[in-house]
């Protein structure tokens, strides 16, 4: 055993040192990186008055909580909602924005946008980019997929994101803001 830590090593658990360029250690950073751009945009979002979105940003904070402590722990991810919608509820409003907002897909989203669709839009891409990341973690492992849920976590706060994206583009957040009535 060794009597030092190099500087390029940390602890990856309560037993186990790895170089900070362990894919597991890079993960952590990027989720980290995450979690501070949804703080900020959450703050954002409250200076710019829209404090709906304001309040919805709080479930995505402890989902980042869950996974953060879920992978550190490795305990599994208890199911969960957001917004208070299940995944399939999540899955289906994010593929049928007409459906639900009267909008096509968001593809081609520019400058013209709203600064909250804008801030929405790239909280989205690094949920995708974390993603890939974890993607890398599970094949170091050699898994198909996570047994404690994080790659579930990434998938439907993807959804959420470009589901509140599609409200605030489509001028919906009125007839958003009781979840459980709109939806059930």
């Amino acid at each position: 055993m060794k009597e030092k830590k190099l500087e390029v090593e940390t602890q990856l658990d309560a037993s186990t040192m790895v170089r900070k360029s362990d894919i597991r250690i890079v993960f952590r950073g990027k989720l980290d990186s995450m979690s501070a751009n949804f703080i900020l945009a959450q703050r954002l979002f409250k200076d710019l008055g829209e404090n709906d979105i304001y309040e919805y940003f709080n479930d995505f904070h402890n989902i980042i909580q869950k996974m953060t402590y879920s992978d550190v722990m490795l305990t599994k991810i208890d199911d969960f909602t957001i917004f208070n919608l299940d995944e399939a509820m999540l899955r289906e409003m994010s593929h049928h924005p007409k459906k639900y907002f009267g909008i096509n897909h968001l593809f081609g989203i520019d400058a013209t946008y709203s600064m909250t669709v804008l801030t929405l839009n790239t909280l989205r891409t690094l949920v995708r980019e974390l993603e890939l990341v974890y993607i890398s973690v599970l094949d170091s492992m050699e898994k198909t997929e996570c047994e404690i849920g994080v790659d579930k976590c990434l998938n439907r706060m993807s959804s959420a994101i470009y589901i509140l994206m599609c409200v605030y583009a489509s001028g919906s957040e009125e007839k958003f803001k009781d979840f459980n009535k709109y939806f059930v």
